[in-house]
């Protein structure tokens, strides 16, 4: 697949994206970053082309994780799986999770008490639940461990939920009216 460039175009769709042509015939799309480093008339060999496959995989995967990241928080199984989805290969979405947990994109710790808080906040369970443990670390169904947070960090989670029933803090329980 070796060749040399003939063509570097723009692509309609997406300004920060480049189709690169061998030898007359599209071969691969790039970054915009990236293809300014290439011009016409440039050799590149097979190695040369995948590494550039391999930046751009890269780059698609990074740009659809952190889009996947601005509506809420997610765990790092979320994020893996959503990536897998999308058809990413392993290598690709491990350098992404590592990039996103170095950038402190990706907190399962503190992914897990955000998920409790806002459980509590927006489907409380009532005062006939105790202290709400049950439903934290629950594995079925909307519990944190269908969410990828996993058993070891669910507790670490509820702690700070029990510290604040424990505290009088939360939502007041309503109080009974008879009619």
């Amino acid at each position: 697949m070796a060749g040399v460039i003939t063509d570097l175009k723009v692509q309609k769709r997406n300004r920060e994206r480049v189709n690169v042509y061998l030898d007359g015939e599209f071969a691969f799309g790039l970054p915009l970053s990236e293809a300014a480093r290439l011009r016409r008339g440039q050799f590149l060999s097979d190695e040369d082309i995948e590494r550039l496959k391999a930046m751009d995989a890269y780059a698609r995967a990074r740009d659809a994780a952190l889009r996947y990241l601005a509506s809420r928080p997610r765990s790092e199984a979320e994020v893996r799986q959503y990536l897998a989805r999308k058809g990413f290969d392993d290598p690709t979405v491990n350098r992404v999770i590592g990039r996103l947990h170095e950038w402190g994109y990706l907190d399962d710790e503190a992914f897990a008490r955000s998920w409790v808080q806002d459980r509590e906040r927006f489907r409380p369970q009532g005062h006939r639940r105790g202290d709400h443990r049950p439903c934290a670390g629950r594995p079925g169904p909307g519990g944190q461990r269908a969410r990828g947070a996993g058993p070891a960090i669910a507790p670490v989670a509820t702690l700070g939920l029990a510290r604040v029933s424990q505290e009088g803090g939360g939502f007041p329980r309503p109080s009974r009216v008879l009619l």
